[in-house]
């Protein structure tokens, strides 16, 4: 083989190899970087969020204001006072004991004006239907008119009982508190020092608060 030819073959054989090595070159994918998963970051953030929440619901419990009910003490006094010598083994809670107060004070209230009108009619349906049955006998009736001062006035009829003994006795009355017999039936008395006046006996009987009227010994 002359020179020159193989000359030729080695340059051919050089351009060969490079051509191959080119085409390697370009045939090789560059690499890409990869995004960081989204589940690295999601678990991170459910975390953080979570966290808030507990903090907010711990700190909400404990500034959450603690609410104390105080019963003024003169209020607890008076239910005492008016509790203390019940005959019965009831127990009257402070509730029911306002709730009776309430009720006996606005019948005495309407009383008043009954008894300034001198209005017998209305006056009835404050009175217990025994009460009312009660003053209706003459003898109870002679018995009460012979102790009333003086004398002079004779008691004939439930009426006249009521201008001259009921409505008399009870001018210018003030009630104060209420002292429990039993839990249906009560006392309407004016607190004097260490006294109570009793102005007016209270029964209960279908819901209503009524008068019972004093009796008399024969």
């Amino acid at each position: 083989m002359s020179t020159k030819a193989k000359k030729t073959l080695f340059f051919g054989f050089i351009f060969f190899v490079t051509l191959i090595f080119l085409v390697g070159c370009l045939s090789t994918p560059e690499p890409v970087d990869k995004p960081e998963e989204s589940k690295a970051n999601t678990p991170k953030e459910e975390v953080v969020e979570q966290k808030k929440h507990d903090v907010h619901e711990t700190t909400s419990v404990e500034d959450e204001p603690t609410l104390t009910l105080t019963i003024p003490e003169a209020v607890d006094d008076e239910y005492t006072r008016s509790v203390k010598a019940i005959q019965t083994n009831e127990v009257i809670s402070p509730d029911t004991f306002a709730e009776d107060k309430k009720a006996i004070l606005q019948t005495i209230e309407e009383l008043d004006l009954i008894m300034k009108n001198r209005d017998y009619n209305s006056w009835l349906n404050y009175v217990t239907p025994q009460s009312i049955y009660y003053w209706k006998q003459k003898s109870h009736l002679q018995a009460v008119s012979a102790r009333l001062p003086g004398n002079k006035i004779q008691l004939k009829t439930l009426e006249d009982y009521f201008n001259w003994v009921f409505r008399l006795s009870r001018q210018n009355a003030r009630v104060d508190e209420i002292r429990y017999i039993t839990s249906k039936l009560v006392k309407a008395v004016q607190v004097s020092g260490n006294q109570d006046i009793i102005y007016y006996q209270y029964e209960k009987q279908n819901g209503r608060w009524l008068i019972s009227l004093d009796t008399i010994d024969l």
